[in-house]
């Protein structure tokens, strides 16, 4: 997982309304995404732009990090929602329909220009697999560049680009679904996994955000505040599992320090590949204190 990085639930907000901007404001989630693609129609995206510009703000003050889902580079759209909201307050862009490197590399120049006055590569990059395209060439757009953070999986214009339809199933976006993190991990960084579209299903949500987890996504992008809790909770490190972790690290450090790579921990053998388990879930766990201190909601695990 990239480690400066704490996204576990993050929520989409339509970059046109400024109440559901307010709104976000209250909620306890790691990342907003405020939209200015799918859920804005083409008479409002001069409008969203502005509201976007000063949502970013109010909701960085809240300790959140906050996205904007640009329209396609490729749109005659997007390029110019970079230029017109990109500021201090926006941690970066969420890029959708990307098919290669190349229009992760478009990006990456437009941001370029407009950094003269502010740190190199300040503005990060979320790429959205959504496409056949995508999909094979993901971890290609993985490593395009260093400001590429994690891969974003969007399985409904998956499913559109595939001729088929969704499915609470999901059989038809498997082996989408179980690619993208695989090739997120290979290169270092963050998994979101795709939104659940009905937040009143709460067994099906569950069963699903779960499911990510295991294909070894590290957060979920979602809809409504009522998806937050489990998201978050599925999500964060629980009590045994921080547990463990500190025995693991409390035995296999002066283990490994004697050059032992290996040993027997309450009966079960531990070795590096666990030692960095225990690693990365103290890490997760740091990052979720963190954040908590930062924007004084909601409850760490440990």
């Amino acid at each position: 997982m990239n480690e400066s990085r704490l996204m576990r639930s993050v929520l989409y907000v339509p970059g046109n309304n400024r109440r559901f901007h307010e709104k976000a404001g209250t909620l306890d989630i790691d990342t907003a995404i405020l939209d200015l693609e799918d859920s804005v129609p083409p008479d409002e995206k001069e409008t969203a732009r502005s509201l976007v510009r000063e949502a970013g703000r109010a909701l960085a003050t809240k300790g959140v990090d906050v996205y904007v889902r640009m329209n396609a580079p490729t749109s005659g759209l997007g390029l110019d929602d970079i230029r017109l909201v990109a500021s201090a307050d926006i941690r970066g862009f969420v890029v959708p329909k990307v098919r290669g490197a190349e229009d992760v590399n478009l990006v990456e120049r437009t941001l370029s220009s407009i950094e003269e006055n502010l740190k190199p590569h300040r503005f990060e990059i979320l790429p959205l697999i959504e496409t056949a395209a995508g999909v094979v060439r993901s971890f290609d757009i993985a490593l395009a560049g260093p400001r590429v953070v994690g891969l974003v999986f969007g399985a409904f214009d998956y499913t559109l680009d595939m001729g088929t339809s969704w499915s609470k199933e999901g059989i038809e976006s498997n082996f989408a679904r179980q690619k993208i993190p695989i090739d997120a991990r290979a290169a270092g960084i963050s998994a979101i996994d795709t939104v659940y579209p009905d937040p009143n299903d709460e067994e099906g949500f569950l069963n699903d955000v779960k499911v990510g987890k295991k294909l070894g996504y590290t957060g979920k992008t979602i809809i409504h505040p009522k998806q937050i809790a489990a998201v978050n909770a599925i999500f964060s490190p629980t009590g045994s599992e921080l547990d463990w972790a500190r025995k693991v690290i409390d035995a296999y450090e002066p283990a490994l320090q004697k050059g032992r790579g290996a040993i027997l921990l309450d009966g079960s053998l531990v070795d590096m590949v666990h030692f960095r388990r225990a690693k990365d879930i103290l890490r997760a766990n740091d990052l979720i204190q963190k954040r908590q201190s930062r924007s004084g909601r909601g409850k760490p695990p440990g």
